[in-house]
């Protein structure tokens, strides 16, 4: 019988901070496959010297170092639009507070909702 456990410490379906070792920058980022699956993505992206990839142009642009062992599970969802409005409220909140490496906000929200980061970042 093939154990339960066979995914014991794997998280999916989730928003996660991925921060710079040497800045406080960080990239938000979210998935639904299994977040070690998405890491590796990120890290081949790297390796490849990939242009579309944030993690990649921090790198690039200042010679910092990603702290992948400081790696945060920040929310989790499984409904695809709502984890991906979720991941685009983040961006804000952690734009507005340290700065972040994405590029853009994820998904695209009305400008009405930019009220409610400034409260978003107090709680």
């Amino acid at each position: 019988m093939e154990s339960s456990k066979k995914n014991d410490g794997r998280k999916k379906d989730l928003i996660y901070k991925i921060p710079c070792r040497d800045c406080s920058l960080c990239y938000i980022g979210e998935t639904a496959q299994w977040y070690d699956e998405r890491e590796k993505q990120h890290k081949r992206c790297i390796r490849n010297h990939d242009e579309n990839n944030a993690l990649f142009r921090h790198i690039r642009e200042t010679g910092h170092d990603i702290a992948w062992d400081k790696v945060e599970f920040i929310a989790f969802e499984r409904r695809t639009k709502c984890r991906k409005m979720k991941e685009s409220f983040f961006i804000d909140m952690y734009a507005a507070k340290d700065g972040v490496m994405n590029p853009r906000d994820g998904t695209q929200k009305d400008t009405c909702w930019n009220t409610i980061i400034p409260i978003l970042n107090k709680i």
